[in-house]
């Protein structure tokens, strides 16, 4: 009897968390403070209403899901530092997160070298590097950004536009845009008459616009990731060119809202991801007080997804990527969908809205 004991007591020290019976422990990395926080914020509040889910249904094969969390802080030593306190002292083989990842891809290498699985809900799936792309250690839920601009263009098109001029913050992102928008231009026949990159926070357009006048564009696409950029290319053109249109990607969708922006509002056109499930940001809103934004749906995704493959018993990075990858899975963004062999969710339900005299209304819905 002593023996058994014995072994038994032996067995219980060697087994798993998971089988002793205490929490099961997902480590994330958000960007909860910096530029990011707007995001960051509403992706950890996502995460932890599908974490209460879960665990209001018994949490997984009984065990309580709790949450590690670090702030990125928005910067590249902060996320290095991020990753090594889950990943070395924790012990974490599989992360949720980090926010905008394509342009803090310092981790990516690291991650890779040991295997562990990063799995992004706010960073565009065709910026983010791989040693590897056929064997991708980042994963991204994010939206696809081709389908995006495509719609978007096909609509200035569809609008008498020839000309356009291109602004771009200088980041990953929006280099990547560049790139896609100089791309679909040319397909759909859409002279592009000037292109040109601004630092973070840039505000000088009252002096730049006088050279793009002289240009006749029909359009300016303001792809600025900086909100006072935003406002700051509005007040120009109101002052310089009102004749002009302003093409904006869907983070317009947060600007047009806001009070220092109602008296700009004129000639804009602007894309917006809509949820194949609407419900989610109905349930976001009554548990957190506040609608979600863009990433929100796909962070809540994320950790669905990270559940999902728990629950199946994937329990390190190298088994749950594999699941991951080669699964149909269930989302409230997008809803029944795979990953790409690199990582990423190559479609969209992109809709085209327009602003005249201050009134919002839908320019192009949703293809079906």
């Amino acid at each position: 009897m002593q023996r058994v004991l014995s072994l038994l007591i032996i067995l219980l020290i060697s087994a798993p968390i998971n089988l002793l019976g205490e929490d099961i422990s997902v480590g994330c990395m958000f960007g909860l403070t910096g530029d990011s926080a707007a995001f960051g914020k509403g992706e950890l509040d996502a995460v932890t209403l599908a974490t209460e889910e879960w665990n209001a249904k018994g949490g997984i094969n009984g065990k309580k899901i709790t949450l590690e969390v670090e702030d990125t802080a928005t910067t590249q030593a902060k996320i290095v530092s991020a990753y090594k306190k889950l990943t070395e002292v924790s012990g974490h083989k599989f992360i949720m997160g980090p926010t905008w990842l394509e342009t803090y891809q310092a981790i990516i290498p690291l991650a890779e070298k040991k295997h562990v699985l990063l799995i992004t809900p706010s960073a565009e799936g065709h910026a983010i590097k791989h040693a590897d792309p056929k064997s991708p250690w980042a994963l991204s839920t994010y939206y696809s950004s081709e389908e995006e601009i495509s719609r978007l263009l096909g609509a200035l098109k569809q609008q008498g536009a020839k000309k356009i001029v291109g602004l771009y913050t200088e980041e990953p992102f929006f280099l990547l845009v560049r790139q896609m928008v100089e791309e679909q231009a040319k397909r759909l026949g859409l002279e592009v008459v000037y292109s040109d990159n601004q630092a973070f926070g840039f505000t000088g357009f009252r002096n730049l616009l006088p050279k793009i006048k002289q240009l006749q564009p029909d359009a300016i696409l303001a792809m600025q990731s900086a909100e006072g950029s935003v406002l700051d290319l509005l007040q120009a053109r109101a002052e310089q060119m009102p004749n002009v249109t302003i093409v904006g990607i869907h983070d317009f969708a947060g600007f047009v809202n806001k009070a220092e922006f109602k008296r700009y509002l004129d000639k804009i056109i602007f894309s917006k991801f809509v949820l194949a499930d609407p419900s989610f940001a109905i349930r976001f809103k009554q548990r957190f007080g506040y609608e979600p934004i863009l990433t929100h749906s796909n962070a809540y995704d994320t950790a669905n997804m990270v559940f999902t493959a728990l629950a199946n018993g994937k329990d390190d990075g190298a088994s749950m990527r594999e699941f991951l990858l080669n699964s149909e899975l269930k989302t409230v963004t997008f809803g029944a969908v795979r990953f790409t062999p690199s990582g990423m969710i190559n479609t969209s339900k992109v809709q085209i809205q327009k602003i005249s005299a201050g009134t919002e209304s839908v320019l192009s819905a949703v293809a079906q």
